[in-house]
């Protein structure tokens, strides 16, 4: 089969209006050859850019029973393939095979490879050495004259930390390094078993404050302010567990924990994840039961008296006291039959 690009040059030459010799003498091809790809304009889109084309419509097939038998032989690989219907001869799977294994292998020696070095990284850490001559020569060459993002002494402190059990600090060190050396930020990933999105915020941090500002993000302040939003979010969320869906325009008699995520982005504007929502009401001390009592008030006008009693709880001054009386609940009035013994006077 002829290369994509003689392919269309036959294609343009033609509707340029030139013969079939023409075209054959001046691309040093075959006469019969150009007027086979004239006769049949599809031909020039069997080949893709991995030249597999004729394997594609058996290439599934193969690759399943590659996947069986990694060491299946082609000439048995081609009278299965045959057999199931597909017309393809012995070169090109025998071809395919011997690709297909090359690029499983290679697959392989890198993950191997990628294990390898993640080992000596870890054992560099426990022994307190330097990691420079492992990245070294995972990258195939010196690291003499490559230009690292840590500067000797963070470095050093990173190295100390790893020693101390601080693992943490280490890998953010050594991530950080590794970019400068131009290592990729899937190859970070494997090698140190941390998220692109944890390695994405250690740099932005690394490159706004420095490396101290790293670890930032868990400072005593920034947690105490997380647990302050959290609270407050919770406080929302039960503001609006203890009101009924119909408050809201919901058709329902009873909450779940996505329709309440629903109100709250509609309420406070902040999306929040209904497992979020969950979490944070049994956080709380409550639960979603089948029971009799619920949480939810039936009263209509539950919002307008949470509201006047909180503005007087509000107004209260240091000599005064509430007293407030809830309503007892619904109560029925029975009859219940049973035998009476009564004493009669005379």
């Amino acid at each position: 089969m002829l290369e994509t690009r003689l392919i269309s040059r036959i294609q343009h030459l033609n509707a340029r209006g030139l013969s079939s010799r023409s075209i054959a003498r001046g691309l040093g091809v075959s006469k019969n050859t150009v007027k086979k790809y004239l006769r049949n304009p599809a031909l020039s889109l069997r080949r893709d850019g991995n030249g597999r084309a004729k394997l594609q419509p058996c290439y599934d097939y193969l690759a399943k029973l590659l996947l069986d038998d990694p060491s299946i032989p082609a000439n048995i690989a081609f009278r299965e393939a045959n057999a199931k219907g597909f017309h393809i001869s012995q070169t090109s799977v025998s071809a395919f095979l011997s690709k297909q294994r090359h690029r499983d292998a290679s697959a392989q020696h890198r993950r191997t490879r990628i294990h390898a070095t993640t080992a000596e990284i870890l054992r560099c850490m426990t022994t307190g050495r330097s990691y420079l001559d492992v990245l070294a020569k995972y990258m195939r060459g010196s690291t003499d004259d490559a230009r690292f993002a840590l500067t000797e002494q963070e470095r050093e402190n990173v190295i100390q930390a790893g020693h101390q059990g601080r693992y943490r600090k280490w890998r953010y060190g050594v991530a950080i390094d590794m970019t400068g050396l131009g290592i990729s930020a899937h190859e970070i990933s494997q090698l140190l078993s941390i998220s692109r999105n944890t390695l994405r915020r250690v740099m932005v941090n690394y490159r706004r404050d420095g490396f101290a500002g790293v670890f930032q993000r868990n400072s005593r302040d920034v947690q105490t302010e997380k647990h302050r939003k959290s609270q407050l979010k919770a406080k929302q969320i039960l503001e609006i567990l203890h009101q009924r869906p119909n408050s809201f325009g919901i058709n329902r008699t009873s909450w779940t924990q996505s329709l309440i995520s629903e109100v709250y982005e509609r309420t406070h504007g902040q999306r929040i994840g209904a497992s979020t929502v969950g979490d944070l009401i049994r956080k709380a001390g409550y639960s979603f039961k089948k029971a009799r009592r619920v949480l939810t008030s039936p009263d209509p006008d539950y919002a307008e008296k949470v509201e006047a009693l909180l503005s007087i709880l509000h107004t209260l001054q240091q000599d005064e006291d509430l007293f407030f009386i809830d309503e007892f609940g619904p109560r029925a009035v029975k009859k219940y039959g049973g035998r009476l013994i009564a004493v009669q006077d005379n």
